[in-house]
């Protein structure tokens, strides 16, 4: 009972924090994230490619499964491997996280 409530609120809070928190709505391609996790990141907090978000925002047809080869499909573009706000790792989403808030305080 305890893990269930606690690493899967934790995990549940991450994603959605990865999601859409501290991305660039000017554009499409920036305004949600797409988390390229470690194996047990994965395993933890992303399975079944919930981590492609930005692929399942713009095909939101597409099943979960499959989201992984649509990432690697798009990659092949040009416009979207240059302008995709791609982060590698969950910790990166808190870096991020932690230096745009840096930012935004000595503003």
């Amino acid at each position: 009972f305890v893990p269930g409530v606690t690493l899967v609120n934790f995990a549940m809070r991450l994603r959605a924090t990865a999601e859409h928190i501290g991305t660039d709505n000017s554009q499409e391609l920036r305004a949600t994230r797409t988390v390229l996790p470690r194996w047990w990141e994965r395993w933890i907090v992303s399975p079944l490619g919930v981590n492609y978000h930005l692929e399942h925002h713009l095909f939101p047809s597409v099943p979960g499964p499959n989201l992984g080869k649509l990432h690697t499909s798009l990659m092949q573009d040009e416009e979207f491997s240059t302008n995709a706000h791609i982060t590698h790792g969950y910790n990166g989403v808190l870096t991020e996280l932690m230096a745009a808030s840096e930012t935004a305080e000595s503003v």
